[in-house]
């Protein structure tokens, strides 16, 4: 989706794909005060977790479980610190046309032990305005984010927010747990073609297809190597039903085994029944 094109299926025959991606491709500056950025490049504007409204240059799907380093963008940002805790950002990023370009400027702070964002720019079509947070309750960490989009068209009906609010917390004897929860106005509450909704990246201005959802995780370390979570989507408004188990081994220092199901569910004349069920199974090296 970049403005350059640098990907290639570099085999793409029968059952066989072999396709490279360049993620990150940029010049830097970087002194005390000044940070600026130009080429592909990931603007991390987001905060929580699962879903983040707030990632209008990055919108990243969940559901990618392969894509730890999430795409980058074509771009050009510049930042100022004013302190160790504020600064002030630039960002633009041409798109293929002119009606694919996004600006912003954010604003970030430090008050109440709170970390706080504002913002305000063109989405492609629209305006857009938004804000974040992150800080603790206690010593369980509360996020949240809100991005509103004005269609430039005066279209009352094209306007749309999306919000998310999570809270996760860490036990000492290595359980974690993450609740979170999504409104999404554009959202219509029915899942899509499943393949679609795995592995396409999503837009930032209809982040999830659920208007109202749900997503509960919860983790234990096994033992130092053996890792499992179990994570779950719940849609309040469409009735859906999304299970995420997760197994993690690690069979040395550089080389991680998992295995991840994804089992997607919608009622139907008041029972569950399945859309489709994915499992995969993955062996990554990291150097």
């Amino acid at each position: 989706n970049g403005t350059f094109d640098m990907s290639k299926n570099w085999v793409n025959h029968n059952a066989v794909l072999f396709n490279s991606t360049i993620d990150r491709a940029s010049a830097e500056y970087h002194d005390k005060t000044w940070d600026i950025t130009i080429g592909r490049q990931r603007i991390n504007w987001g905060i929580s977790t699962v879903w983040t409204p707030n990632d209008i240059f990055n919108t990243f799907n969940y559901f990618d479980f392969d894509y730890e380093e999430r795409p980058g963008t074509d771009a050009v940002t510049i930042q100022y610190a004013f302190t160790s805790s504020s600064s002030l950002e630039i960002a633009a990023s041409p798109g293929k046309t002119p009606e694919q370009n996004i600006e912003a400027l954010m604003y970030r702070f430090n008050k109440w032990h709170y970390d706080f964002q504002l913002f305000s720019g063109i989405y492609q079509q629209d305006y857009t305005i938004g804000a974040g947070w992150a800080g603790n309750i206690k010593d369980a960490g509360f996020k949240g984010e809100v991005t509103y989009f004005a269609s430039d068209k005066n279209l009352a009906d094209s306007n749309s927010i999306a919000a998310s609010l999570s809270v996760d917390y860490g036990f000492k004897d290595g359980i974690y747990f993450l609740v979170s929860g999504l409104y999404n106005s554009s959202g219509n509450d029915s899942i899509p073609n499943i393949a679609q909704l795995t592995s396409e990246s999503l837009s930032a201005k209809n982040i999830f297809p659920f208007k109202y959802t749900l997503f509960a995780e919860l983790s234990y370390p096994f033992t130092p190597i053996l890792k499992g979570s179990l994570g779950g989507m719940y849609s309040l408004s469409g009735n859906s039903i999304i299970i995420l188990p997760t197994l993690t081994y690690s069979i040395s220092d550089n080389w991680v085994l998992d295995f991840i199901g994804q089992a997607f569910l919608a009622q139907s004349n008041g029972n569950y029944h399945a859309l489709g069920n994915a499992v995969y199974l993955r062996m990554k090296w990291g150097f």
